[in-house]
């Protein structure tokens, strides 16, 4: 049975039709709400913080770049998703202050999210120290937790509130979620080895200054203008690396990808941090590849689910990198179709283009991905 009760598409951006439309979740005996809107719609907390204030009920969720619904892609309105379980929420603020014990600040704000068996996490994708709480939220939860999560914010990368709360439109922090039930993901991405490895000899949190003890940008800029034939100084930074992002390489062989999106002098400023010593690739993409690892993503949540004995999933979260929709541009409905196809065209979809997307990586522990696909089906 679906643990959803009722999702409502509220296409008019004005308060008042929100609030219609958020009411209208909850009379149908929705216990809790996940909100996901488009960051285009230009929500503030002058709109919202009092509506959100005076729920009875939790409520989650975030402004991304856009939306997924159905296998459709939206950029303007707002998905309110109601859920038949109670959510245990815990809300880790200021996560860019240099904490220096940030297991205690997450233990101390969320005491109901550590034994948890099932993590939703919503984050806001601009504040610092992102990779800290995902390590110190592990620590806390241990193995055996399963986890998924996106970043939230805009394509502007300048840092505003976006993240819904009970205590009204947030931002630089964290949204911890327990679950109660079961969450089956699958994760893909895609990309391929175009160059490398090269040593990170430099870097400072997510901006990646050397590779080799040489500006990092200058490797860069070199392998990928030779691959692509177009030129940095006549193109926008992102049309070009959108193509060619960076991959670390981790213990057992896995690639986890950075999506570089400008340039601080000849430093790579990243989604997500890039840890000295760690040996690094330059990747390629194909249309076709990236297509197929997000349906085999939704295939690997599905069959989890099966094999747990449940019927055929009536619903399915999707968390897909915002620039997995640029590189595509007008094929990126082919991504949506391929996970529709494998989800099963009657189940329920709906989810975000984001900024980092976060799951249980191979080894276990929780981790930030950019340029992925995150599927949690239950």
């Amino acid at each position: 049975m679906s643990s959803t009760t009722i999702i409502e598409l509220c296409t008019d951006n004005t308060p008042d039709h929100l609030h219609r439309t958020i009411d209208k979740v909850v009379s149908s005996d929705a216990k809790s709400l996940l909100v996901l809107a488009c960051d285009a719609d230009n929500w503030v907390p002058e709109q919202v913080d009092t509506m959100l204030q005076e729920l009875s009920v939790p409520i989650i969720g975030a402004c991304f770049p856009s939306l997924i619904y159905q296998s459709r892609h939206l950029k303007h309105g707002t998905l309110v998703v109601g859920f038949d379980d109670v959510f245990n929420v815990a809300i880790i603020p200021n996560l860019s202050e240099n904490d220096s014990d940030l297991e205690e600040k997450i233990r101390s704000h969320g005491e109901g999210i550590v034994d948890a068996n099932n993590l939703i996490i919503i984050v806001d994708a601009l504040a610092d120290n992102i990779e800290r709480f995902v390590e110190g939220l592990y620590s806390v939860t241990g193995v055996g937790c399963d986890t998924v999560g996106a970043g939230a914010g805009s394509l502007d990368f300048i840092q505003k509130p976006c993240l819904f709360t009970n205590n009204g439109l947030i931002q630089d922090a964290a949204i911890v979620t327990a679950y109660p039930k079961k969450l089956h993901s699958g994760v893909n991405h895609g990309w391929e080895i175009l160059d490398g490895p090269y040593l990170v000899s430099n870097s400072s949190g997510n901006i990646l200054e050397t590779l080799n003890y040489t500006p990092a940008f200058e490797i860069y800029r070199s392998q990928v203008e030779k691959a692509s034939g177009l030129s940095f100084e006549n193109n926008d930074f992102l049309s070009i690396t959108k193509t060619y992002p960076l991959g670390i390489e981790m213990l057992g062989g896995d690639i986890v990808v950075r999506d570089p999106v400008r340039l601080e002098g000849y430093g790579l400023v990243c989604l997500g941090e890039i840890p000295e010593n760690a040996m690094v690739y330059i990747l390629k993409g194909q249309a076709d590849d990236l297509i197929d690892s997000a349906g085999e993503a939704a295939k690997v949540a599905r069959d989890s689910y099966t094999a747990s004995g449940a019927e055929p999933a009536p619903s399915a979260m999707i968390f897909d990198c915002f620039s997995r929709g640029l590189f595509l541009g007008e094929k990126f409905h082919c991504e949506l179709e391929s996970i529709e196809q494998q989800l099963g065209r009657h189940n329920i979809a709906f989810g975000a283009l984001t900024l980092g997307e976060i799951i249980n990586t191979q080894n276990g522990p929780i981790g930030l991905l950019n340029k992925s696909t995150v599927i949690a089906v239950f």
